[in-house]
């Protein structure tokens, strides 16, 4: 059975914060100034065998994710961990990486959340 992705946004005063999650782990997050850049970079940051769906409302982990991130970004820190997805993709590799999904404040994000420590 192919597990499905679901892509989720939300426009927090005037930014655009994405998740690429399933029910129990995330796999990528980005913010930007558009809902269409949001997508953009949810699409290229997930597994390209994994099959995903643009969904209207927040799942639970979804909603966790988007808040958490929203902290970060505000400069309070993250509001709790979160599971992140780490078979497919290596997260020192793409924080590395110049325009990645996931840079800057993210991928400090990304350490200060990731439970099982930096690899």
């Amino acid at each position: 059975m192919t597990q499905k992705i679901g892509l989720y946004t939300k426009n927090m005063n005037g930014v655009w914060f994405g998740v690429a999650c399933d029910d129990e782990q995330v796999f990528a997050t980005t913010f930007t100034n558009s809902e269409k850049s949001a997508m953009k970079s949810l699409t290229e940051a997930i597994p390209q065998s994994m099959e995903f769906q643009v969904c209207a409302e927040p799942s639970i982990l979804a909603e966790k994710v988007l808040r958490s991130a929203k902290s970060v970004y505000d400069g309070k820190g993250e509001t709790e961990s979160v599971p992140l997805a780490t078979n497919n993709l290596p997260l020192h590799k793409a924080c590395s990486r110049s325009g990645s999904a996931y840079s800057g404040w993210l991928c400090n994000f990304l350490r200060s959340t990731f439970k099982n420590g930096w690899r």
